[in-house]
């Protein structure tokens, strides 16, 4: 009977270990929902002003000739306002937009860059059913390689998650989703522009920069 009992409250403890551990959602405040001429897209709060995204959510007609930078309307943790381009890398494919108005809380680059076997978590629009229809959910996917600073994910983001911020389960920024990719086995991989690590220190460099020219 005591073992029983021993073997019990081991389980129970182990079951307490592991939700205490667990992550949770993204940041409501720091995940950003855009819309615009590209339709639906994410960006994330790296700053009290600033949104990370993606490069060709601020410019979607590139491939058309058409370099035109577009801002869109934003909607985080409640607050809503504007966001317009401030700086853009389309060697790399990513942005940052400046915010009309305060944002509600932001994330930080991870220490560390991702390395196979790990886990990450986006946010992403519901389109399943037409009563979810644009709804937040969140995603989770692990790292199959990381190659030339992006990370390749073993599972495909919906429509609309370019630009979204992948985070670990300290909720800290690993990097941008910006594309998807099928194989030929049938299986769709996501790959996100990596801004933790050594990669750390480029967004940290832009976002002073940007910040310094709207003094």
């Amino acid at each position: 009977m005591r073992g029983l009992l021993a073997a019990a409250f081991a389980a129970l403890l182990s079951l307490t270990t592991l939700a205490a551990g667990a992550p949770g959602p993204p940041p409501s405040g720091a995940v950003v929902s855009l819309t615009g001429r590209f339709g639906f897209a994410h960006g994330c709060a790296v700053s009290d002003r600033l949104v990370l995204t993606a490069a060709h959510v601020v410019n979607p007609f590139e491939e058309r000739g058409d370099f035109t930078e577009w801002g869109s309307r934003f909607e985080a943790g409640g607050v809503s306002g504007y966001v317009a381009p401030a700086l853009v890398d389309r060697t790399a494919d990513w942005a940052l937009e400046v915010s009309s108005v305060p944002l509600p809380s932001w994330v930080v680059p991870a220490a560390e860059a991702p390395r196979p076997g790990d886990q990450v978590w986006w946010a992403e629009y519901d389109w399943g059913r037409q009563a979810d229809v644009s709804a937040r959910v969140v995603r989770s996917a692990r790292v199959v390689r990381v190659v030339a600073g992006q990370a390749w994910l073993d599972d495909g983001a919906a429509a609309g998650a370019s630009g979204g911020c992948a985070l670990d389960a300290r909720g800290d920024l690993v990097g941008v989703l910006w594309m998807t990719k099928d194989t030929q086995d049938r299986k769709t991989s996501t790959a996100a522009v990596l801004f933790s690590g050594p990669w750390a220190a480029e967004l940290r460099a832009a976002v002073d920069a940007v910040r310094r020219a709207m003094k």
